[in-house]
């Protein structure tokens, strides 16, 4: 059995259900054995996956679980190494982050890209896995039935069928640490 810890569980938050709740349904309904992280479950876990979960708390428990000898999967998808404005804040966040990945037997992430980065910066001995966000297509907010009009009224011409259509998904408003996204 694997256990998976996100930072969250407000499905609100789009990396909680592209990163856990959403793989962990279809896994669960192809019968593979994981489950949202337990403590009452510890014992039967042969892994655990840290979903940018490494807070100080959640740095403690997978020390913890990885003492019990159960693996430890981290997850990251976001650059959380990048702190142009040189905040103290997230400067705690890079330590914090370095100490999970240590621990960790095991990296994933959502790019190439930022596989390359985790590399780069945690100086780690292999690369970090790559395994890609699924499309959400239950929560679109244009219905499915209206969505080949909705698309169609942001092109010049139907695309022939070499094309494909593009959709381009803004993300967040940018934060404290850096200037990105929608800013």
């Amino acid at each position: 059995m694997i256990g998976w810890k996100p930072q969250f569980t407000n499905p609100q938050v789009a990396s909680v259900r592209y990163r856990c709740l959403n793989p962990l349904a279809e896994l669960r309904q192809r019968h593979f054995p994981v489950e949202l992280f337990t403590l009452e479950s510890l014992a039967k876990y042969s892994a655990v996956i840290f979903s940018k979960s490494y807070d100080e708390k959640s740095y403690d428990l997978a020390k913890e679980i990885k003492g019990k000898g159960i693996k430890i999967i981290f997850d990251l998808c976001d650059n959380h190494f990048y702190n142009p404005c040189a905040l103290k804040k997230f400067d705690l966040v890079r330590i914090r982050l370095m100490k999970m990945l240590e621990l960790a037997d095991f990296v994933v992430t959502s790019t190439e890209e930022l596989a390359r980065t985790i590399l780069a910066e945690a100086q780690l001995l292999s690369t970090p896995a790559v395994i890609g966000d699924a499309i959400e297509k239950e929560d679109f907010l244009v219905p499915q039935s209206r969505l080949g009009k909705v698309l169609g009224a942001f092109r010049a011409k139907e695309p022939s069928s070499s094309e494909t259509a593009t959709i381009l998904w803004y993300g967040i408003h940018g934060g404290e640490n850096a200037p990105y996204g929608m800013l």
